[in-house]
């Protein structure tokens, strides 16, 4: 069985700092649109750490909306080749959790660090764990969907 980032909102406090590790770790940097880890909000007291589930909690959308094939699950990964990537954004369309996201013109998600997801080793409060994807709350799954799906609708409606 694979293991996946699973997220607890009952425990988030909406620090971001699993953003911002996630940022620094992969480019060096502090930057929260260069993460691949995303705390939303749902009203005023709950966050949702979001990430890719790697398969869990969806139909892998995502690797049957690519037209370049550069996206792909092996061994309960998905990943995505950056070299055949050319930014189309179908996977960001598609992705149940809004775990994908365009930038600098390339797809791009969580890639579990390698097997040692720093959100994970760096959230304080436990709101990120490093699980059998199986043990995932399907409750807290798709109380998560339906988040997304609103975070998306107030978002589309911002933008000019």
């Amino acid at each position: 069985m694979s293991k996946i980032i699973v997220s607890h909102p009952e425990k988030c406090t909406g620090c971001r700092y699993c953003e911002i590790i996630c940022s620094f770790h992969h480019e060096g940097v502090v930057n929260l649109r260069k993460t691949r880890i995303n705390v939303i909000k749902s009203g005023y007291e709950t966050s949702f750490p979001v990430t890719c589930t790697h398969g869990y909690g969806c139909a892998l959308e995502c690797v049957d909306a690519c037209p370049e094939e550069a996206i792909e699950e092996k061994e309960g990964v998905v990943r995505i080749d950056e070299d055949l990537c050319i930014g189309c954004g179908a996977c960001v369309d598609v992705c149940p959790f809004g775990a994908i996201k365009l930038f600098n013109d390339k797809a791009w998600k969580c890639d579990l660090c390698g097997g040692d997801p720093r959100c994970v080793k760096f959230c304080s409060q436990g709101a990120v764990t490093f699980e059998e994807g199986n043990n995932a709350d399907k409750n807290v799954m798709n109380e998560t969907k339906e988040t997304v799906e609103e975070w998306r609708k107030d978002y589309d409606l911002l933008q000019i």
